[in-house]
């Protein structure tokens, strides 16, 4: 049963500091492909992966858990949903730690195909995990991690569901997490190895980004087979590459 806790609470000090090593980095940007975006999975998010397993809302955010229940894991786990092709650079957790035995550890996790049983399938694989630093208050932890998203399994049996898991190893109001972070970013897919147009060969140092433009349907080249890469670019072309590129649409 989730309740809040009004009487927990933690260190003033603790709470406008923050005690644990935070990864000095720059504003998450909202565009492009250059730096990162910030998804934030809170902890109200996350659920048990074992119905034994038994934890409280704490009154400022956080999620401890009360009762390890029988199973070997003691995870809450939340989806992870960003759209196919976002590389994901960096996790990261806003964590309590005052156990000094316990740490708890994130996971982000990929599960592939198979069938939903307790006998090792489906099959997964881990691309990245952080840890709490193991005492003293509030604090925030992050490990950089590289994996691209797909989500289209109707096409391609491996594509996996992605989640994040969080172990907490003790039932103790010391050990719990507020949110999860995944910084991700857009990017351009690789150029195929045939060249679309015969005049921007793979040797061209805007290929890749060409191709991308022909591949997703924005232009279809000039005509007689070319690109025609150094032309001059007229106001009518520009609104039909921007309006295919942005998707624009609005209902009547």
């Amino acid at each position: 049963m989730r309740r809040i806790r009004e009487g927990w609470v933690i260190p003033l000090v603790s709470l406008l500091t923050g005690s644990g090593a935070v990864l000095a980095q720059a504003r998450p940007e909202q565009f492009g492909v250059q730096c990162c975006q910030v998804l934030q999975i809170p902890a109200a998010a996350f659920t048990p992966k074992s119905s034994s397993v038994k934890y409280e809302y704490l009154a400022p955010g956080y999620v401890y858990l009360t009762d390890l229940g029988t199973q070997a894991a003691n995870q809450l786990w939340a989806p992870v949903m960003l759209p196919t092709g976002a590389r994901i650079d960096e996790l990261g957790v806003s964590y309590y730690d005052a156990d000094g035995t316990h740490d708890l550890t994130v996971t982000l996790r990929g599960y592939t195909h198979g069938t939903p049983d307790t006998g090792g399938s489906p099959s997964f694989f881990d691309a990245g995990s952080v840890s709490s630093a193991g005492c003293c208050g509030t604090g925030y932890a992050s490990s950089p991690t590289s994996h691209t998203v797909e989500n289209d399994a109707a096409h391609d049996p491996a594509a996996a569901q992605l989640v994040v898991l969080v172990d907490l190893p003790a039932a103790t109001s010391n050990l719990g997490f507020k949110g999860v972070d995944l910084r991700w970013a857009r990017q351009v897919s690789a150029a195929p190895a045939a060249a679309t147009f015969a005049d921007v060969p793979a040797s061209d140092g805007a290929f890749a980004f060409v191709e991308a433009l022909a591949a997703s349907g924005v232009t279809a080249g000039c005509g007689g087979g070319n690109y025609c890469p150094d032309a001059p670019l007229t106001r009518r072309q520009m609104a039909v590459f921007l309006s295919k590129a942005l998707g624009l649409y609005w209902p009547d």
